[in-house]
C-alpha cells in the first residue's frame, strides 16, 4: 500500500508546483449491485474535498478518474485508473481486498486526492492584498469634560419633633422632686427652637415644728445648637411658685413668681422609625431668690438656693 501512494504522489508531483492553481479533476464511480454498503459518488466527493481543502470537481478538469468497486470471492476490491485530459491512462493502481465495501472509503479518499492533487490543501496561500498607503492624520484628544458634582440641598424646612419627659429637680422647690415636661421643638439640621411646659413638685421642707410645701408650673423656650446626636442649648423658663405650710401657728398660702435661666445639654439616640431616646441635665441659675417666710416674725422657712437642676429621661417623636 505504501508503494501505491508514493506512486500516485511521485506522479502529481511531475506536474504540480506551489505556484500551479488548485487541480481539478472528474470521478466516475462504478459499483457492483451485488455489494452493499458502498460509498456513492456524493460521498466520495465530500471526503476528497475534505481532504484537500477545496473542492476539485469540475465538468472540465485536467484530469479523469475511474473508480470501480467489484466484488472478488468473499471480499471487495477497488481500481483506480487515472487518465490525462486527452483520455490517456497516466496509471492505475488496485487496492484491497476488503472484508467490507465501507472499509474502502478511507484508502480510496486518500489514493484519488493524492491522484488529483499531491499537494492536497498544503498550497501556498494567495499573498493578502497590501492596503493602499494612507497619509495619517493626527488625531487631537478630546477636551476633557468636567463634570462637577451639584452640592446637597441645604435643607431649609425644619422638622418637628414632640418630646415627653420625666425626672427629678434639685433646688427650684424645696427638697428633691419630681418633674414632668412636654415641649414641640422645630429641628433644622444643626440648631433648633422649641417651647414647653415643665411641672415640679410637690416638694416639702420641716419649718418650726411644721412644713412648708411648694410646687413649680412654668413654661420654657430655649434655643440648641446640634452636632450629630448631642446639642447643647439656652434655656429660659417663667412660671409660678405655689407655696402652702401646715402645722404653723401663722399658715401661709402664696402665689410667687418664678425665673430661671439654664445651661442644658441633651442627647437624642435613634431607636425605630420616628423615635428617639432622650437624656438631658439641666444646670439653673434662678433670677430672684424666692423665700417663703413667717408671716409674723418674718423668718424665712426656705429661701431658694442660688443654683439648681435637672435630669430627665424621655422619648422623642418625629412628625414629618
Amino acid at each position: 500500500m505504501a508503494r501505491l501512494y508514493v506512486g500516485w504522489l511521485a506522479l502529481g508531483l511531475a506536474s504540480s508546483s506551489w505556484a500551479d492553481p488548485p487541480a481539478r479533476a472528474q470521478l466516475i464511480l462504478e459499483v457492483n449491485p451485488e455489494l452493499e454498503g458502498c460509498p456513492d459518488r456524493e460521498g466520495v466527493f465530500e471526503a476528497v474535498a475534505t481532504r484537500l481543502g477545496y473542492s476539485p470537481w469540475s465538468e472540465d478538469p485536467s484530469k479523469r478518474i475511474e473508480v470501480r468497486l467489484a466484488k472478488v470471492g468473499g471480499g471487495v476490491r477497488a481500481k483506480v485508473v487515472l487518465h490525462d485530459a486527452g483520455g490517456a491512462t497516466l496509471g492505475a493502481r488496485d487496492l484491497g481486498p476488503f472484508s467490507r465495501c465501507a472499509e474502502a472509503l478511507e484508502p480510496l479518499v486518500l489514493v484519488i486526492a493524492l491522484a488529483i492533487d499531491p499537494l492536497g490543501g498544503r498550497r501556498r496561500p494567495d499573498p493578502p492584498p497590501v492596503a493602499p498607503s494612507i497619509a495619517a492624520t493626527p488625531v487631537l484628544a478630546p477636551e476633557p469634560v468636567v463634570v462637577s458634582t451639584p452640592a446637597p440641598p441645604v435643607e431649609t424646612t425644619p422638622r418637628v419633633e414632640l418630646a415627653i419627659s420625666g425626672g427629678a429637680s434639685a433646688g427650684l422647690v424645696p427638697a428633691i422632686v419630681p418633674i414632668g415636661a412636654v415641649e414641640l421643638r422645630l429641628r433644622w439640621p444643626a440648631f433648633s427652637l422649641a417651647a414647653g411646659s415643665v411641672f415640679h413638685g410637690p416638694g416639702s421642707s420641716p419649718a418650726s415644728g411644721g412644713t412648708v410645701t411648694a410646687s413649680l408650673i412654668a413654661g420654657s423656650f430655649d434655643g440648641c445648637a446640634h452636632y450629630r446626636i448631642a446639642a447643647a442649648c439656652a434655656v429660659l423658663t417663667a412660671g409660678a411658685l405655689y407655696s402652702s405650710s401646715e402645722g404653723l401657728m401663722n399658715a401661709i398660702a402664696s402665689t410667687t413668681a418664678h425665673a430661671t435661666l439654664s445651661a442644658k445639654a441633651l442627647a437624642d439616640v435613634p431607636l425605630s422609625g420616628p423615635w428617639s431616646l432622650r437624656v438631658q441635665v439641666e444646670l439653673a441659675v434662678p433670677l430672684t431668690r424666692i423665700q417663703l417666710i413667717d408671716s409674723t416674725s418674718r423668718e424665712p422657712y426656705w429661701i431658694s438656693p442660688p443654683v439648681g437642676g435637672r435630669a430627665a429621661l424621655g422619648v422623642v417623636m418625629a412628625i414629618e
